[in-house]
């Protein structure tokens, strides 16, 4: 009686246009044509204006032409991270080394064996802050430039008779 009730259901909304899907009648392709977001291949959604920009290899035959990273490249940094108070801070600090490192162009990774580690023993030895500086590492220090008052003083004992 029941499955006869069932069935008679499914007959009558079959009859007014409903569609019931079974594992023998459902197209699961043909519905995801039907419903989803169709791409054309012959059309991306990348803006190829910015493909030169992206392209590793232009990045470092750019950087061995002039010697200069991309502007949004940032420096490892070493220091000392007194204001690192618990666990989770420290382990943030690591991950971010970690992701710095990674930023690395591939050739200077391998100079220090993919270990962030001794790139920073690398950085801490005073003997190798000028090879640091060659490979971009350490910002150059600025020039030692006079300060105003030693150029007045300068100019004024030229200008003083003896």
């Amino acid at each position: 009686m029941v499955i006869k009730v069932c069935l008679m259901e499914v007959i009558e909304m079959a009859t007014k246009g409903v569609f019931l899907r079974a594992p023998h009648n459902y197209d699961g392709d043909a519905v995801s044509k039907e419903s989803g977001l169709v791409c054309p291949q012959e059309e991306g959604r990348a803006m190829q204006a910015f493909a030169e920009e992206c392209d590793i290899n232009e990045i470092v035959r750019r950087f061995g032409l002039t010697g200069q990273l991309p502007q949004n490249y940032s420096m490892p940094v070493s220091g000392d991270f007194t204001g690192i108070t618990d666990f989770q801070s420290a382990m943030e600090m690591v991950a971010k080394a970690r992701e710095a490192f990674a930023e690395l162009p591939g050739e200077m990774r391998a100079r220090f064996e993919n270990d962030p580690q001794r790139l920073m023993r690398f950085l801490e030895d005073e003997k190798n802050r000028e090879e640091a500086i060659e490979l971009g590492l350490v910002a150059r220090p600025p020039e030692k430039t006079r300060d105003v008052v030693q150029a007045v003083d300068e100019l004024a004992a030229k200008l003083v008779p003896k």
